[in-house]
């Protein structure tokens, strides 16, 4: 089994990323390839195609940091649309558009969601399962990279991660360390390759 996990540069008011700080924990594992994306629209899917020619995968898994959220949210479905709430790290801001023209209005993820609820559960993982990735740049990739995988064996997931103290952000709904996150996402992934 070979997995990709991608993670963000920090954006908008964030100086940091936890999911480029998990790439980071993530680079010494042996079946897992990382990646850090733009969040820039323009660039961010060319980046992961460019990295991915001549690759084949049996799992991509996207993160993404979710500021208010308390917990790992995995995505149940990516939409077709942009509409940035903040401009994206080049200035872009975009609204109400389609990200691929011509294509469906959604695309569901190829993760088996009830198997990775049961087994954080099990292992006492705080984890919901999500039915919005927002209309940011997330969703922009989540949703091009199933559409590029959409008649593959790969399996494509979206991960959106809760901020983590390390980045010293003063907020009710920080509550984990970036170990402990690391941790629980490896369970997550390890449930994958079962």
């Amino acid at each position: 089994m070979k997995i990709l996990v991608t993670g963000f540069e920090p954006f908008g008011d964030i100086s940091s990323n936890c999911t480029q700080m998990i790439i980071d924990k993530f680079k010494s594992e042996s079946l897992v390839d990382t990646l850090i994306l733009p969040v820039v629209t323009t660039k961010c899917f060319t980046v992961l195609e460019t990295f991915l020619a001549g690759k084949e995968y049996d799992f991509i898994i996207l993160l993404g940091q979710a500021s208010k959220r308390d917990r790992i949210s995995i995505e149940r479905v990516a939409l077709n649309v942009l509409d940035f709430p903040i401009a994206d790290n080049d200035g872009n801001l975009i609204a109400h558009k389609k990200i691929i023209e011509n294509a469906s209005d959604g695309i569901f993820t190829g993760l088996p969601l009830e198997e990775l609820q049961r087994t954080c559960k099990e292992k006492s993982i705080q984890v919901e399962v999500s039915n919005c990735a927002g209309t940011y740049i997330c969703n922009e990739i989540f949703f091009r990279t199933l559409f590029k995988f959409r008649n593959s064996r790969t399996k494509v997931g979206f991960i959106h991660l809760p901020l983590v103290l390390e980045q010293n952000i003063s907020s009710n709904r920080v509550n984990i360390t970036i170990n402990d996150l690391y941790q629980n996402l490896k369970i997550v992934l390890g449930s994958l390759v079962k």
